[in-house]
C-alpha cells in the first residue's frame, strides 16, 4: 500500500520538476539577457550559489544535467568574464576549486528574489511543523537514494 501511494505522487512530482525547470528558465531569461549569459552559464553560477557542497566542476556534474565538457566551457567563460575564480586544490592538484566573485553575487541576488518568490508561493498554506516534517522525510529519502546509487555504481 505504501509503495502504491508513493508512486501516485512520483509522476506528478516529476512533471512538476520539469515544469519548474521551464518556469525558472523563463524567469531567469531577462537576467541572462541583461548580463549576456547563456542559460548553462547561469546554471553553473546557481549550482555554486545554492549548494555550498559544490566546490569543483566535477561536483557540478553530479548536481545537474550538464556534461563535463559543457561545464568546462562554461567555467572558462565565467572565469574570463570575472564571475568565478579557479584555484588549485591544496590537497589534490587535479581539482580546481571554484569560487563566486562579487560580480556574480550581484546577479545571483536577482535570482534569489525569483527563487524566494517561487518558494513563498509553493509553501503557502503549509505550517512550519508540516514543512519540518517534509524536510526530514526528503532528507532521509535523498540519503537512501544516494546509498542506492552508490551501490549501483559498485556493481558496474
Amino acid at each position: 500500500m505504501v509503495k502504491k501511494k508513493l508512486f501516485e505522487h512520483i509522476e506528478p512530482m516529476m512533471n512538476h520538476a520539469y515544469m519548474q525547470k521551464k518556469w525558472f528558465e523563463a524567469q531567469f531569461k531577462p537576467i541572462c539577457r541583461e548580463h549576456e549569459l547563456k542559460n548553462s552559464e547561469l546554471n553553473v553560477l546557481l549550482a555554486l550559489h545554492l549548494n555550498h557542497s559544490i566546490k569543483t566542476a566535477v561536483d557540478i556534474e553530479k548536481f545537474g544535467e550538464m556534461k563535463r565538457g559543457n561545464i568546462s566551457v562554461c567555467v572558462d567563460i565565467l572565469c574570463q568574464r570575472g564571475f568565478i575564480i579557479q584555484t588549485i586544490d591544496e590537497n589534490d592538484r587535479r581539482f580546481k576549486r571554484l569560487k563566486l566573485t562579487e560580480k556574480a553575487e550581484e546577479i545571483l541576488e536577482n535570482c534569489d528574489e525569483i527563487i524566494n518568490s517561487y518558494c513563498s508561493y509553493i509553501f503557502r498554506g503549509i505550517s512550519k511543523e508540516e514543512f519540518e516534517i517534509c524536510d526530514k522525510v526528503f532528507k532521509k529519502m535523498n540519503e537512501n537514494l544516494d546509498e542506492l546509487y552508490e551501490k549501483m555504481m559498485e556493481v558496474k
